[in-house]
């Protein structure tokens, strides 16, 4: 907690315990009345919290402005201010001559415009390569592929004629077999008929069935027929043999031409995926150029717009113009200078208002440069002027440290309590700010948006370290309920609390006061930085 905030705590603490006494003494003096005690509630809201550092501070300005260039070497043509002069923010002060800078940014536009239409033709022209690249490769591709497709294809064939081959060896292997099996039952049937009756050794009597069997066949089939269908099926099957042996040999051949198809096939897959290592490669290459050139092309674009741009902005700085309301007090340039980047003038009593402020030792450490600050004045009424704080002094002031030096020994010391300055830039504008009006400050240390708050004495801590808040639960039967709440930022009058449970339209009940007092009209006693 700051040192600040508790002073004020304690100085609402005295004032409250004095108002409680004299409250007490007229409670006492006055005739008994039944009243009944009411419970004093205020709306559980969303604020702004925010923690702040109250100082006074005098209403300053930055007294000097010198003024300087940034075209040394360059001939000062024109001095417009004389010394004692006054000049408001705008007014040209002086101007340089521009005359071979604006040639050399006539002749830089001019380049400007031949480069990038050099360097367009060059995006172009690798863009053209590329795409005609990209053509020729797709035509030597397409019939590489059809080259490759030709060879898979008469391999196909080839393979194909083969199967058909062997199966046609196997259907006349199978032809053969059949016509030896029928040879044979002739030959068999011829031998018979050929072979004479067997005569019994012992009886001399022949062999009766045999003799039948021959009889038999002779009946059925003469042996001129069987010789007649043998020499046919030996004919056959010498045709057979015949058709084998060229089957045998087509099926060589047929070999050796898938063969010569697999090796023309693999060559013609070869050369495809090597033309199109080739080809991409080549396409890659080109698609790098362009790359290239496009990039060229920007860089050059780039240099081109930053060259005019150094040229536009040294011309620009060719007049100066002045930044602040003042009175000329020096002029140390003429006409006809050449100028060496000395101060062209001084500007004195410029309008650029800011507030100094001298804040306590305690309080310095937490103030740091860009802090909000909330500024209030007696001129500006009940406008609420907002600024942020530029510089916060390395040491303390020498008044201050001379007079805690001597407090031991001078009774109109103010206790040796060091001070140091700051400066807060006025950023909101006014215009009936004076010099050395006072201003009453309120620096942001730390903020909270839009989080529920309620007023610091409504929040009451257990013994286990919780903290807790009372809602009025019931408005006709004054029941009151306990919340448990988490405490967050403090500001003067307002805490920040947090719960799951706490709801638009909730009420807090606020601690007791005598005399009907409620802690609204307490705070509004206390003055109006009670919302922070």
């Amino acid at each position: 907690m700051k040192k600040n905030k508790w002073t004020k705590r304690k100085k609402i603490i005295v004032i409250v315990a004095i108002l409680l006494i004299l409250l007490v003494i007229f409670k006492i003096a006055m005739p008994k009345e039944n009243e009944e005690e009411t419970i004093e509630t205020e709306e559980i809201q969303k604020r702004d919290i925010a923690q702040s550092i109250s100082a006074t501070g005098i209403i300053s300005t930055s007294d000097t402005k010198t003024v300087v260039g940034k075209l040394t070497g360059t001939e000062i043509k024109t001095v417009n201010i004389t010394e004692g002069q006054r000049i408001s923010v705008g007014d040209v002060i002086c101007t340089f001559d521009t005359s071979d800078l604006q040639e050399d940014l006539a002749i830089a536009q001019t380049s400007k415009a031949l480069s990038n239409a050099q360097a367009n033709l060059g995006v172009q022209g690798a863009q053209r390569s590329l795409d005609d690249a990209s053509k020729a490769r797709d035509k030597q591709l397409n019939d590489l592929q059809n080259t490759v497709n030709g060879a898979n294809s008469n391999l196909k064939t080839a393979q194909t004629s083969l199967e058909n081959a062997n199966l046609q060896l196997n259907t006349l292997n199978s032809t053969l077999e059949n016509l030896k099996s029928q040879k044979k039952t002739l030959e068999d049937k011829i031998s018979s008929i050929n072979t004479p009756p067997v005569v019994d050794d012992v009886s001399g009597i022949g062999d009766v069935s045999n003799s039948t069997n021959n009889a038999d066949l002779v009946l059925g089939e003469s042996l001129a027929d069987l010789e007649t269908q043998l020499g046919q099926i030996e004919v056959q099957i010498n045709t057979t043999n015949n058709q084998i042996s060229e089957t045998k040999n087509k099926i060589v051949g047929l070999q050796n031409s898938i063969s010569a198809a697999q090796t023309a096939y693999n060559q013609a897959v070869d050369a495809y995926n090597s033309a199109k290592d080739t080809l991409d490669s080549q396409i890659a290459s080109l698609q790098d150029q362009v790359k290239n050139s496009q990039i060229s092309t920007s860089l050059t674009d780039t240099n081109s717009k930053t060259q005019l741009k150094t040229l536009q902005d040294q011309i620009e700085n060719g007049v100066i113009k002045s930044t602040v309301n003042g009175t000329v007090t020096q002029v140390n340039v003429k006409a006809g200078d050449i100028y060496t980047g000395s101060t062209i003038a001084v500007i004195e009593g410029c309008e650029d208002f800011i507030v100094e402020a001298e804040i306590d030792e305690y309080d310095i450490p937490d103030i740091s440069v860009g802090m909000r600050v909330l500024i209030k004045t007696d001129a500006t009424r009940d406008e609420e002027l907002e600024g942020r704080v530029i510089y916060t002094a390395p040491s303390a002031t020498t008044a201050s440290i001379s007079s805690s030096m001597g407090a031991a020994s001078s009774s109109t010391t103010s206790g040796g309590s060091a001070t140091y300055t700051v400066k807060i830039s006025l950023d909101t504008p006014n215009d009936r700010l004076r010099l050395g009006m006072n201003a009453k400050l309120s620096i942001i240390t730390e903020s909270r948006e839009n989080v529920w708050s309620v007023p610091y004495d409504a929040v009451y801590d257990r013994e286990d370290g919780t903290h807790y808040i009372e809602i009025l639960k019931n408005e006709e039967t004054e029941e009151i309920q306990e919340i448990t709440v988490e405490k967050g930022l403090e500001g003067t009058y307002y805490v920040e609390i947090s719960s799951d449970e706490l709801k638009e339209g909730m009420r807090v009940v606020l601690p007791k006061i005598e005399a009907g007092n409620s802690m609204k009209e307490l705070i509004e006693m206390m003055g109006a930085d009670a919302g922070l």
